[in-house]
Order: C-alpha cells, then structure tokens, then sequence
C-alpha cells in the first residue's frame, strides 16, 4: 500500500492535477471533520457509489480515514478493494484527518462546505436580510405575505413554501 503525507498532499492539491480525495468513514464522523475536497464514500458504499465518483481507472486517489484511531482499518479496506475494482493510482493519507489536523491543515464540518461559503458570501455581498425566528413567528401569526424557500434536502428544514434542488430554483426565478 502507498501512503501520501499531509504535507506531500497538500503540494498536490496547490497543483492542477486530477486527484480524488475520498473519505472512507461514514456520514457522521465525516460531517463532523473533513478535508474541504474531500468527498463522503463510506466504505459500506464504495463498491456501489465509485463508478460516478471516478469513472476513470487512472485517475489518482487519496483515501482518508480518522488515522490511528480507526481500528477497522476502513482506509486499507478500501484501497485493498479499489485495486481489486482495477484502479491504478490508489494512496492512503498517512494519520488520516488526525495527521492533516496534527500537521496544521484546517479541517471543515457540515456537508456542503463549498455551497455554505458561497451562500454566506451572497448575504455579506448583497446584504440578504435575516428574520430571527421570533420575528418570523409574528408575521406568520398576522397572516403576512411571505416567501420563505428551502434548498435543504432534508424533510425537517422544509419551511413554508418546500424544499427543491437549487438549480430548479434558479428556473423558476
């Protein structure tokens, strides 16, 4: 198995190289910390999710797991596992998340990191006005016009008006 440092990773991701940054462990421990292009493949998933992530057999991988904590060794699995489905190019971030945060690099949480910091760009740009939860409450009690839209895919943030892909909203604006 071919391991990668943090460092020698972070050279590669300041390059234009292709390279597919996978993080093996489950939803939960991935939303909680992850490296910002780093993408959830749990590896209950891999066999079923890989094959759209990377099509290309070439293409070069970097697997990621929680480091010497991970006792299941879910980042040799899968690399066992991808060489196995016939990609070429397969390495290991030595230490995991624990050795990209013990070598300085920021960790992010949440899913989505990319589309949150352009949602909160927009509302620094263009001053997009909040209503705090207490003042949405009151409008709703005086029956006031509102348009409230959820991108959240999530059936719990759906407010008022649904929840729909963003690209359909785009349309309909």
């Amino acid at each position: 198995m071919h391991y990668i440092t943090a460092h020698q990773l972070k050279d590669l991701l300041k390059g234009d190289m292709e390279i597919a940054l996978l993080d093996v462990r489950e939803r939960n421990p991935f939303s909680r910390e992850h490296l910002l292009r780093s993408s959830c493949v749990p590896l209950s998933q891999l066999e079923i999710i890989i094959g759209d992530l990377v099509p290309r057999l070439a293409a070069k991988i970097v697997l990621i797991s929680e480091g010497p904590s991970d006792v299941w060794c879910l980042d040799e699995r899968a690399a066992l596992r991808l060489h196995e489905l016939g990609y070429l190019d397969v390495s290991i971030l030595q230490g995991g998340v624990s050795g990209w945060r013990d070598a300085g690099f920021e960790l992010f949480s949440g899913v989505g990191s990319y589309s949150k910091a352009f949602g909160e760009w927009i509302a620094e740009k263009y001053h997009t006005p909040f209503i705090t939860p207490a003042e949405e409450h009151q409008k709703v009690a005086y029956h006031e016009k509102l348009f409230i839209h959820s991108l959240a895919c999530n059936p719990e943030c759906i407010v008022f008006n649904g929840s729909q892909p963003s690209g359909a909203l785009l349309l309909e604006l």
